[in-house]
């Protein structure tokens, strides 16, 4: 397989990732969206590289018509990643904003004033 080849299917790959990174995003699974993303962003870092060999074996990428479909495809999917990263965030503020108020809330109930604390039954 020539550079060239390579780097279209490097290309690929990083398509399908950047498409699985948003099914998890939009899924609310934010671990296995951070571990796609990251796989994503190795899949886009070989194709650098790849392309960069391409070049000097005198392929040019940019005057191939699938490789620029493949690139428009990964282009309008980070597009949607933008929104869905924009969303995930505000949701996460939210929680974080709720679990300060329900630490304040417990805190209130928790003087420690009291240097042995026990419960009293009285019968």
């Amino acid at each position: 397989m020539d550079a060239a080849t390579k780097a279209k299917d490097a290309l690929k790959a990083c398509l399908t990732r950047a498409e699985k990174a948003l099914a998890h995003l939009e899924q609310g699974d934010d671990a296995a969206f951070e571990e796609a993303f990251r796989s994503r962003t190795e899949a886009f870092h070989n194709f650098r590289a790849l392309d960069h060999l391409a070049l000097m074996d005198g392929s040019d990428l940019a005057h191939d018509p699938e490789a620029q479909k493949i690139y428009a495809m990964i282009s309008a999917i980070d597009t949607q990643l933008a929104g869905e990263i924009e969303k995930s965030k505000t949701r996460v503020r939210g929680k974080t904003i709720r679990t300060k108020q329900i630490q304040r809330t417990l805190g209130a109930y928790h003087s420690g004033s009291c240097a042995d604390p026990m419960f009293i039954k009285k019968a």
